[in-house]
């Protein structure tokens, strides 16, 4: 491309350059050695980072679909060979190297052979997370299979002697790295197993390169770990390192402390758990002990309200109150009555005739014992009976002549 104008705008500075590298095809193809440095992982899948060496970088970008085609993680100060093209994002205007397969420097061969054994042991079974065994809940005596030089067994043993000093440790020096390094490892992973005393087995070492651990990704270490019948905590390198002892222990840790401190519990939180568990059951038998009681109270209470006795005397008492009632109506029923007799004695006392006779009067009786009331009544009889208080006396009327009457009526 031929620039005609004086002067280029960063737009087309960036275009311009773009289309000079594009149109190189020796830059389609590239292999680039290096060290992975400001390596980010995002959650798209993307992974960014930078290849670097003693004088020069080179920013890097391998897309999701291209990452998930890697048979290991990548990780910072890893030593790797990238494949590729390299371009230009004009938005920035930074070339870049786009990574379409990455493996590690030096061990390409390495990583298909490791691959080669994942697949055969996954298949075997030594993966199956059915088959791990679970840590014991009180542990005694832990086992350790590491180097006696590096900083891995100093990790280990002061992180459990700080948590819980009674655990006991038995360690078993082996080579963690070189040759015969997995001889031993898987040599010390048998006989700490054959022992009684001990619960569980920690296996492990510091990190370093992939080759430092290769000793880990070895079959017999697998073979080791998978037969043995106590449970192992793997504990190789940091956590982003992750071999197939990994993958067939039976827990793994990311460094050797965290694994010390998955075997030896805290003895202060285990003291406040236990205190804690003492005060739950104490304020739980208390409760329980309130409660049984408020029940054989309530129980009482049910047995007194239905004793025989207590009925018993609750009737007498009824009944008692009853007949007083019953003897107070009776008493006024029977005052009620005299009362009203003695009233109806007045009456009748009143109207008795023979106490009208006392007071000198007298009672005209007809022969016929009819009370003559008028003249008139008796003038209609010849004879009278007359009723003193005292007695009886028969009169005898006489009837007056016509001519008394008229003499009388005239006078």
């Amino acid at each position: 491309m031929k620039l005609i104008c004086r002067h280029l705008s960063v737009t087309q500075a960036n275009h311009f350059v773009k289309s000079v590298i594009a149109s190189n095809s020796l830059l389609k193809n590239v292999e680039i050695e290096g060290e992975i440095s400001n390596f980010k992982a995002y959650y798209s899948g993307h992974l960014y980072f930078s290849l670097k060496d003693e004088e020069s970088k080179i920013s890097c970008v391998m897309f999701s679909f291209q990452a998930e085609q890697l048979s290991f993680l990548p990780n910072e100060g890893m030593h790797v060979i990238c494949r590729g093209s390299i371009d230009v994002y004009e938005k920035n205007g930074q070339y870049q190297l786009y990574v379409n397969a990455m493996e590690p420097a030096g061990v390409g061969e390495l990583f298909v052979s490791l691959q080669k054994l994942k697949n055969q042991l996954d298949q075997l079974g030594y993966f199956d997370a059915e088959r791990k065994k679970r840590l014991p809940s009180n542990i005694h005596t832990v086992g350790v299979v590491t180097s006696g030089k590096g900083a891995a067994v100093h990790d280990i043993i002061s992180t459990i002697q700080r948590r819980n000093a009674s655990i006991n440790i038995i360690f078993f020096p082996a080579k963690v790295q070189g040759e015969n390094a997995a001889e031993e490892i898987a040599e010390g992973i048998r006989t700490l197993d054959q022992r009684n005393d001990i619960d569980v087995i920690i296996v492990g070492r510091g990190g370093g390169s992939i080759e430092d651990l290769w000793a880990f990704n070895e079959r017999k270490v697998a073979d080791a770990i998978y037969h043995a019948e106590k449970p192992i905590v793997s504990a190789v390198g940091h956590e982003t390192d992750i071999t197939i002892a990994d993958l067939v222990a039976d827990m793994r840790a990311a460094t050797p402390t965290a694994a010390a401190e998955l075997v030896a519990t805290d003895q202060n939180y285990q003291s406040h758990r236990i205190l804690k568990i003492k005060n739950d059951l104490g304020y739980a038998f208390n409760r329980k002990i309130q409660n049984l009681r408020k029940q054989i109270q309530y129980d009482r209470r049910i047995i007194e309200i239905n004793n025989p006795r207590k009925k018993i005397k609750a009737q007498n008492i009824q009944l008692h109150h009853l007949s007083h009632q019953l003897q107070w109506s009776i008493q006024k029923k029977v005052l009620s009555a005299q009362t009203q007799m003695q009233f109806i004695q007045k009456q009748l006392y009143l109207l008795n005739p023979n106490q009208v006779l006392e007071r000198g009067y007298a009672i005209v009786f007809a022969p016929n014992r009819a009370v003559v009331e008028t003249a008139t009544q008796a003038s209609q009889w010849n004879q009278l009976m007359i009723k003193f208080n005292d007695g009886e006396v028969k009169v005898l009327l006489e009837k007056e002549s016509e001519n008394n009457n008229a003499s009388k009526k005239n006078i």
